[in-house]
């Protein structure tokens, strides 16, 4: 994959395609509760009714969420849940119910693959809708920084300066997915070349001195992600908790 390819597929970013937004819209018409509106959607079949059942998918509350539920007298719930806060989040998640189980599993494999660099698997995604988001905030993680820097000193080891890797001017990214493209550049050139992870970069015994090509590449789950359009954050990294952000849509068109 090009730079160009990638720098297309960082911009994805925030930017789901959500083939299915009318028919959620056309679903829930004239429903406001967010949990009514989430259990009609999978009676009819608009989203999968694992989205019903998944403890390990759980929303976020948001200040919205609160602000809606003190408006009609309710106390808010400030704990995680099961079921969207808001309208808006269950119709942003039905809209595109294959979008949100592909990043979930490219999120699982990203992880599963960054174990021997000292991540765990993923126990629990919490899902935040938002109206906009930092994305030079993102960060995947202390085991994808681990790899950034494995490659980085490994390359430079052997005389690849790991500013060049990218053409000028570098692509108009934020700059957490310009490290990640320049990782995922880097890592295949340590594979071409035949490079080993360099314990310069003090890396765990389980990576020290082994040969990039045979460890599995986690730049490729994490391509899968951004292609989805979600945002990953990750969280508590030491129980396996990530968090995926979606922009959140409207409930009219």
């Amino acid at each position: 994959m090009d730079v160009a390819a990638l720098e297309a597929l960082a911009r994805r970013a925030l930017h789901p395609e959500r083939p299915h937004l009318a028919s959620a819209r056309a679903a829930v018409a004239g429903i406001r509760d967010s949990g009514a509106a989430w259990r009609e959607l999978a009676a009819r079949g608009t989203i999968p009714q694992d989205f019903i059942d998944n403890d390990r998918r759980r929303f976020v509350m948001t200040a919205e969420f609160v602000q809606a539920a003190l408006a009609r007298g309710a106390p808010p719930v400030l704990e995680d849940d099961r079921t969207p806060p808001t309208l808006r989040m269950a119709l942003t998640l039905a809209a595109d119910p294959t979008g949100v189980l592909a990043a979930e599993s490219a999120t699982e494999v990203l992880y599963s693959r960054l174990k021997p660099w000292g991540a765990r698997d993923v126990t629990r995604f919490r899902w935040l809708g938002v109206e906009d988001f930092e994305l030079r905030d993102v960060s995947v993680g202390v085991a994808f920084n681990a790899v950034l820097d494995a490659v980085a000193v490994s390359l430079e080891e052997h005389g690849v300066d790991w500013d060049t890797l990218l053409p000028q001017p570098a692509p108009a990214v934020p700059y957490p997915y310009l490290k990640s493209i320049k990782g995922y550049l880097g890592w295949r050139l340590a594979v071409r070349e035949g490079l080993e992870v360099s314990g310069a970069s003090w890396p765990l015994s389980t990576v020290r001195n082994r040969p990039f090509a045979e460890l599995s590449n986690p730049f490729e789950p994490l391509l899968a992600l951004w292609a989805t359009g979600y945002v990953l954050l990750a969280e508590n990294e030491e129980e396996g908790i990530v968090k995926l952000i979606a922009r959140q849509v409207s409930i009219q068109p």
